[in-house]
């Protein structure tokens, strides 16, 4: 839940987008917050304050919620269906709701004031990362979609001392748009490259030395659903994934290229993926 005037006379708010999980807005939340233009209403919410959109007046809203969500008394919570979650609304605001509950919303008092109530548009799906003989590559199930990508390093560029460990780690971010939907939600990638020892039996130590400096493996490493994929690591090597304060949160061994390894880390948070000997630390945006 939020709670009342948490937000209130917020004058700098152009865009919000309340998380999912919360099912209640309580009291004057956002009254006042004159420069709203957007709004998004998760699936989980049940119940707004009459209060909490006092003199906010939206361009579009978009509310996930299947049912529509309650207008409720600010101080008991009783409900108070007889008026409209938005009073002051334009002549060409849009209210987006679930395809399946649109006519639940253009036939509910405290929701159809909106002049235009539309399906939400259905989002594409979300690009999965791929890294094949030194390319990456995107895919999206949906058709027809253009790549945004971002890719940045992780190397030192600046410090003091007499020695730099290059580590060669880069950081991938890409979502999929395409006209008429809603832009993916971002997949993140981290590449690296671990050493991997070379076959050293019948082989001068010279020539094994100047193999192991040409011999590293790129691994690329994803996070979704509650699991960290790593593609590239070799059969049998082992990786763990660690919070920040050094807790073990999951493990698995390398079969058949990839290893899936069980560890929900929360957003916002650093993770570190062990690839064998190798410690890769990944930051959890999204």
């Amino acid at each position: 839940m939020l709670w009342s005037g948490t937000f209130e006379n917020c004058f700098a708010l152009e865009r919000i987008i309340i998380p999912e999980n919360v099912t209640t807005l309580y009291g004057s939340l956002f009254e006042g917050c004159y420069n709203i233009n957007e709004i998004t209403i998760p699936s989980t919410m049940e119940s707004i304050s009459e209060a909490a959109f006092v003199y906010v007046s939206p361009q579009n809203v978009y509310c996930y919620a299947d049912e529509p969500p309650l207008l409720c008394d600010s101080i008991q919570h009783r409900p108070k269906n007889k008026l409209p979650v938005f009073e002051y609304l334009s002549e060409d605001a849009t209210l987006y709701v679930p395809i399946e509950s649109l006519e639940k919303y253009k036939n509910n008092v405290s929701w159809n004031n909106f002049p235009n109530i539309v399906a939400i548009p259905e989002r594409c799906a979300i690009p999965t990362i791929y890294y094949t003989d030194g390319k990456l590559s995107y895919k999206s199930e949906t058709e027809g979609v253009t790549f945004h990508y971002t890719i940045s390093d992780t190397d030192i560029k600046s410090d003091i001392g007499d020695e730099v460990q290059l580590t060669v780690t880069y950081h991938i971010s890409v979502y999929a748009s395409k006209e008429g939907y809603e832009d993916s939600y971002v997949a993140e990638a981290t590449l690296c490259w671990i050493e991997v020892d070379p076959q050293k039996e019948g082989i001068s130590e010279e020539t094994a030395t100047e193999a192991k400096q040409l011999q590293a493996m790129p691994v690329l490493i994803q996070a979704e659903d509650g699991q960290f994929c790593v593609e590239g690591a070799p059969e049998g090597t082992k990786v763990v994934v660690y919070d920040a304060g050094g807790v073990e949160l999951g493990a698995a061994v390398s079969r058949g290229g990839k290893t899936l390894v069980p560890a929900r880390v929360p957003q916002g948070s650093i993770a570190i993926v062990k690839i064998g000997e190798k410690a890769v630390k990944i930051s959890m945006k999204h």
